[in-house]
């Protein structure tokens, strides 16, 4: 019977190479749901109901306020007083809530709007 003789420094070697190879590697986490809450800064809407949304909002993670940029998507769904709504119907400085997705393309990470929900006072009488 043929045995192949390793030395255990090699077997170690070999074992912290491995880690480290498949370690290095990240992991495809796929896209994420959050959940948002801010205030609009900014509305850049197209023709066709798609364009991109700007806020400012609380990032729990650096702890303090930061601006973001989302995709808003024919498929984003956006609700005014619980109304259906267009991108171009909200307004600068409104409140919103909803959900983004968040999805690694490239090196860089690109938000796309799933929800979009503003809050608006109702005229009086109505």
């Amino acid at each position: 019977m043929n045995l192949i003789r390793i030395s255990a420094s090699r077997v170690a070697c070999l074992s912290l190479g491995l880690l480290l190879v498949t370690g290095c590697r990240e992991k495809d986490k796929g896209p994420e749901i959050l959940d948002i809450e801010g205030q609009i800064t900014r509305v850049i809407a197209h023709d066709d109901g798609t364009g991109e949304i700007v806020a400012t909002f609380h990032s729990l993670k650096q702890n303090k306020e930061i601006e973001g940029v989302a995709l808003v998507t024919a498929e984003t769904k956006i609700l005014i007083n619980d109304k259906p709504a267009t991108l171009a119907d909200l307004r600068e400085g409104e409140r919103i809530r909803g959900q983004i997705r968040a999805e690694k393309v490239g090196k860089t990470r690109q938000y796309t709007a799933l929800t979009i929900h503003a809050d608006r006072a109702l005229p009086v009488g109505d």
